[in-house]
């Protein structure tokens, strides 16, 4: 109980801390906007559609206005020199000498964020993003803000984990065919639904003579004592059920897949774990671990 009270404090004193100086909450939204730039025009018209914007949306972004011109002080923290702040906030004072112009794309960010991430979801999924949100925005702790530190991870999250019909309808619209020399599936086909339309998914994205590296899990009984008794409920490396022993593949059945899908075999090396030098090494053992090597046809 004592812990739980603590935990609930810490965060509040975060949340509160962050509202006071609307460091955490403003930038990190112009800079969510900014990096959302690409998907927005994806699909500008949804954005432009007055439709969409409900009087909730005019509400909030009151507050917003309230908030962000009493509380933000972004500059009055680091008295001569800013660091970081983003590019709408660096534009809006150099150019204008002032936070309006910055405060502007705020309101505009919040809105058009709201759509993306919340519209035509279900309220679970509403959930869950929000709570995806607040964990980017709470995501700096020493109160600087760089672009650097949420550039691949932005990414990772929006269009991984978030569910949003905006950000479905940009990744359908990409077109990366024939487009790299290298593709790296690093524990990752044990993973999937089906297994047939990962492998032709990545020969759709690999050049003519590209190579492609698939490490995975053997599928035998040493397999499953090794991956998943030992590292799932024994040396707890993993959760448990992070692996489903169903879904392991013999380098046998990968090689099948790869061939029927354009690849050519090169060459197919087993991995173990030496627990004195705690150092992955290569080796004749394919058991287990193992990596493939395909060539592009």
């Amino acid at each position: 109980m004592l812990l739980l009270f603590f935990d609930l404090n810490f965060f509040g004193n975060i949340l509160s801390s962050s509202l006071k100086s609307s460091v955490s909450l403003f930038l990190t939204i112009s800079i969510i906007f900014f990096y959302s730039i690409p998907i927005i025009l994806n699909n500008y018209k949804n954005y432009l559609d007055i439709k969409n914007y409900k009087i909730i949306n005019l509400i909030f972004s009151i507050v917003f206005i309230y908030l962000v011109i009493t509380y933000f002080n972004y500059e009055e923290r680091f008295v001569e020199i800013v660091y970081g702040g983003g590019i709408f906030y660096k534009f809006s004072n150099l150019i204008f000498k002032s936070n309006y112009f910055f405060y502007l794309v705020v309101i505009i960010s919040f809105n058009i964020l709201a759509i993306s991430v919340f519209k035509d979801n279900k309220n679970i999924d509403k959930f869950l993003n929000f709570i995806l949100l607040l964990v980017l925005v709470f995501l700096e702790p020493d109160g600087f803000y760089f672009y650097e530190t949420y550039d691949p991870l932005l990414y990772c999250v929006f269009l991984l984990l978030i569910n949003s019909q905006q950000f479905l309808l940009f990744v359908e619209k990409l077109n990366f065919k024939n487009e790299f020399d290298v593709l790296l599936s690093m524990e990752v086909i044990e993973h999937t639904q089906n297994v047939n339309l990962f492998i032709q998914s990545c020969s759709k994205l690999i050049k003519r003579n590209g190579i492609m590296f698939v490490a995975t899990i053997n599928k035998n009984l040493k397999s499953y004592i090794f991956a998943i008794l030992g590292a799932e409920y024994i040396l707890r490396w993993l959760p448990i059920g992070t692996h489903d022993w169903n879904k392991f593949l013999t380098p046998q059945d990968l090689e099948i897949i790869t061939n029927k899908n354009n690849f050519m075999t090169d060459e197919i090396v087993g991995m173990k774990f030496d627990l004195f030098s705690n150092k992955w090494n290569k080796s004749y053992d394919t058991s287990v671990n193992y990596i493939s090597t395909f060539l592009k046809n």
